[in-house]
């Protein structure tokens, strides 16, 4: 079943609020942002929450600095100093964290107002933006589609963009989730098992150096499942979390990147992905846009790595006319006794 309806105004625009449910999972989207607002599954007794972080209105989500729940690009991540060189031409992005480019710049994806079909015959909605040329400093005229359908307890995400001409693409979806359905509390005590060997090493502006660091005996190594709290990565100077986990396996073939669990309510995500990486971001910063304690929510971001338009030896993020953008996410859903 597909509704729509109205959530606010922005821009002068209507922004509307599309629902799709089905027997397993009811969520909703608003076309700022092509943004869920909602994720309604049901616990192992069969209570049915959100398990999302949100806002209440639109006012929350133009304010928003935390990405909830967006579509972000054109380069998902950071971008060091916003520069990159393409072509022998070098070109200058929107710097929106410091002297660094993140998330697609301040008027990047997240922000836009996005056009949208829905697919009742599918449980599916589809939305599509135009990025000219030079917009946040990206050159080449870009056409984005991202497409969410329901098939019974799974969510699949297709990213999919084209091209005029040579530049970079590196799109993610940035729920922050808490599977206990009381948002307002720690994840902390969420157990998370991430197939990954390696992580991507950051310097303290939490850009890569280019080097990559095992994760055996650190506080990365959730090769086995476990709960986030560590003491280590969540003392006064790391806040957390906030790292690319290099997934196994070979990119553009899907695979499981991560499960996520919550023993109390007994709720199991499991991410699926074709891409490279995996960025886990605790919401140690929450607090900043005053709805949320910090880490209230945890967004397990499917991409590219950081900042690999300046490192060669990165999976490349260049997308041409004649080799379009494509990645698939899939979001399953389960409990456990």
């Amino acid at each position: 079943m597909i509704k729509v309806s109205p959530f606010g105004q922005c821009n002068g625009h209507v922004i509307d609020k599309i629902t799709l449910s089905n027997q397993h999972i009811t969520t909703s989207f608003i076309n700022l942002g092509a943004r869920m607002t909602e994720l309604n599954v049901a616990d192992r007794d069969g209570i049915v929450k959100n398990i999302v972080l949100n806002y209440p209105d639109i006012i929350g989500y133009q304010k928003d600095t935390s990405y909830l729940g967006a579509v972000c690009g054109r380069f998902a991540n950071r971008i060091a100093k916003g520069q990159m060189i393409l072509d022998g031409n070098t070109f200058q992005l929107d710097k929106n964290e410091g002297e660094h480019h993140l998330h697609g710049g301040t008027n990047g994806f997240h922000q836009r107002i996005w056009d949208y079909e829905i697919d009742p015959s599918d449980t599916s909605v589809c939305f599509t933006l135009s990025s000219p040329h030079l917009d946040m400093g990206y050159p080449g005229n870009c056409h984005v589609k991202v497409t969410f359908q329901l098939i019974e307890n799974q969510i699949k995400v297709l990213f999919e963009a084209t091209t005029d001409r040579p530049t970079v693409l590196n799109l993610t979806h940035h729920n922050y989730y808490n599977l206990s359905g009381e948002l307002h509390s720690s994840i902390r005590q969420h157990t998370l098992q991430v197939q990954a060997e390696q992580i991507t090493v950051t310097d303290k502006n939490n850009l890569p150096t280019g080097a990559l660091l095992s994760v055996a005996d650190t506080p990365f190594d959730f090769r086995t499942r476990r709960p986030l709290e560590h003491e280590q990565a969540f003392s006064n100077t790391q806040r957390g979390y906030d790292h690319n986990f290099v997934l196994n396996g070979e990119r553009h073939t899907e695979r499981l990147a991560c499960q996520l669990a919550e023993t109390r309510s007994g709720r199991v995500l499991q991410v699926y992905t074709t891409e490279p990486g995996l960025q886990v971001y605790t919401g140690g910063y929450l607090s900043h846009d005053g709805r949320y304690q910090d880490y209230s929510g945890i967004a397990l971001e499917p991409q590219n790595f950081p900042n690999s338009p300046n490192l060669s030896h990165f999976p490349s993020s260049l997308v041409t006319p004649q080799t379009p953008y494509r990645h698939t996410t899939r979001l399953v859903f389960t409990t456990s006794s």
